[in-house]
C-alpha cells in the first residue's frame, strides 16, 4: 500500500528521518569504536582484523544512510508534487490519521508503562544492595583502616560510562521530562 495523502507522506517522511537520525548516531558510535580499536591496535591490544571488521560496519551504515536519504528525497518530491497540485488532505484523511496516531500512542504508552513497572522491583533491589554495600564497606574500613569507598562507589553505580549509550541517555532524559496527566 503506497501512501496517497499528504498527511501519510509527511508521516512516512518523519519516520524515515527518525531512522536516519538513528543511523547517523550509530555511524558516530561505530566511528568511535574504530578510533578506540585503532588505538588498541597501535598498542598491540587488538588484532587488525577486528579493526577491519569495525570499519566494514561503518561502511555498511554509511550505505544505509545514503539509501535512507534517497528515500527521504523521493518522499519530499512526492510531497512537493501534492502541495503544488493543490491537493490537500481532507478532513476525513486528517481524522483517520488522528485516530491511527491516538491508537498507536495508547499501545506504546501501555507497553512503556508495563516496561517501567517491570523495572521497579529490580531497581528497588539494586538500590537496597548498593546501600548495603556502602554500609559493609564502611564497617570494613573501620575494622581494617583501609578506605575502599571509591571501589565501592564504582561497584555500586547503576550505569557505567560504556553502557550509557545514546538509547539509554534518550530514555533517561525523556523520563526526566515526562509529565503525569490525570
Amino acid at each position: 500500500m503506497s501512501p496517497e495523502s499528504l498527511v501519510e507522506l509527511k508521516s512516512l517522511k518523519a519516520q524515515h528521518e527518525v531512522g536516519l537520525i538513528y543511523l547517523l548516531r550509530r555511524q558516530s558510535e561505530i566511528q568511535r569504536q574504530v578510533e578506540k580499536a585503532e588505538q588498541q591496535l597501535t598498542a598491540g591490544g587488538v588484532h587488525s582484523d577486528a579493526v577491519t571488521h569495525i570499519r566494514r560496519n561503518v561502511q555498511t551504515v554509511s550505505v544505509e544512510i545514503e539509501r535512507k536519504r534517497l528515500v527521504i528525497g523521493e518522499i519530499d518530491r512526492k510531497i512537493s508534487q501534492l502541495e503544488d497540485s493543490g491537493i490537500s488532505s481532507t478532513a476525513s484523511d486528517l481524522t483517520a490519521r488522528n485516530e491511527d496516531v491516538t491508537g498507536e500512542l495508547a499501545t506504546l504508552r501501555a507497553s512503556i508503562v508495563g516496561a517501567l513497572e517491570s523495572l521497579a522491583e529490580p531497581l528497588r533491589r539494586f538500590s537496597a544492595l548498593s546501600e548495603e554495600k556502602v554500609m559493609v564497606a564502611r564497617h570494613i574500613a573501620q575494622l581494617t583502616g583501609r578506605d575502599n569507598s571509591y571501589a565501592t562507589y564504582i561497584e555500586s553505580v547503576l550505569l557505567r560510562q560504556s553502557e550509557y549509550n545514546d538509547n539509554v541517555k534518550f530514555a533517561i532524559e525523556y523520563l526526566k521530562r515526562a509529565r503525569v496527566a490525570s
